[in-house]
């Protein structure tokens, strides 16, 4: 019987991710993540798995995407616990980890509460926090640039900051907003993963942003499109430009950029 092989429950639970109905996902996701706890659990099984977490998290309920993420993280934190072999590529980490970033102040509070903890998990060199009962965003997203920039190779960065610009399935405007300020971040942190066919996508996406009905959506859209072209131009200027840049960036401390501290005043005091 299927039931009596592990293997196939956990085929038949996750496989039925994708056909019930909302109200009953973060239920079944926590069945799917019971009967993946397993010391016999496969390194494709897990691929497969935060996969489907992953395209979760863009679902339209908000119980559905605070599921997903929770999961997400407490899977990738139970791996590492169980000292299972990690085989994640380059590009599923980044995908996952920018699953999570975007979300960090997603509409619903309990999803961003989620984000925030499965950052922890997935990345816990990135310290978001400026305080045990304060987040900061701008801390956070500035914290996660420098930690992907550090890690990830700039061919695999540069496709992360392009899924940026493609619209989530659910189509919030706070993910999409903090989207563009993972951009802006990037950007501002080292922006030589940005290559010369890419600017007219970034521009594109930025300007249409500007056109939104929510002013805070719009002004973001015009200190990112700021940030990006600014950062454009010190790549473009050569090698000893860009040190002597770094370098004052170094001497003067200067953790954000000025458009984001206009567009968005809170940050770590």
């Amino acid at each position: 019987m299927a039931s009596d092989d592990p293997a196939l429950l956990r085929l038949f639970l996750r496989d039925s991710l994708f056909y019930v109905e909302a109200d009953v996902l973060p239920e079944l996701i926590e069945l799917v993540d019971q009967a993946y706890h397993s010391r016999e659990l496969g390194e494709e099984d897990l691929e497969k798995l935060a996969a489907t977490y992953c395209g979760l998290a863009a679902h339209e309920e908000a119980s559905v995407r605070a599921s997903a993420i929770e999961h997400l993280g407490l899977l990738r934190g139970w791996a590492r616990d169980q000292r299972l072999p990690i085989t994640t590529t380059e590009k599923e980490a980044i995908h996952e980890l920018v699953v999570v970033l975007i979300h960090l102040e997603d509409e619903d509070l309990e999803v961003a509460k989620a984000a925030r903890k499965a950052l922890s998990h997935l990345a816990p060199e990135v310290k978001w926090w400026a305080h045990s009962n304060k987040f900061s965003l701008h801390f956070a997203l500035h914290q996660a640039a420098k930690h992907l920039s550090k890690t990830f190779s700039k061919g695999i960065l540069r496709s992360a900051a392009l899924s940026c610009t493609q619209p989530s399935a659910n189509r919030l405007p706070a993910v999409s907003r903090v989207a563009a300020l993972l951009l802006g971040h990037l950007a501002f942190r080292d922006a030589s993963f940005i290559r010369n066919q890419d600017m007219a996508s970034y521009g594109t996406w930025l300007e249409e942003m500007q056109q939104h009905e929510e002013e805070e959506l719009r002004q973001t859209g015009r200190s990112c499109l700021n940030i990006m072209q600014r950062a454009y131009r010190h790549r473009k200027k050569g090698r000893v430009q860009r040190f002597l840049r770094r370098l004052l960036h170094c001497v003067h401390r200067e953790p954000y950029p000025k458009d984001f501290l206009s567009c968005m005043p809170e940050h770590p005091e």
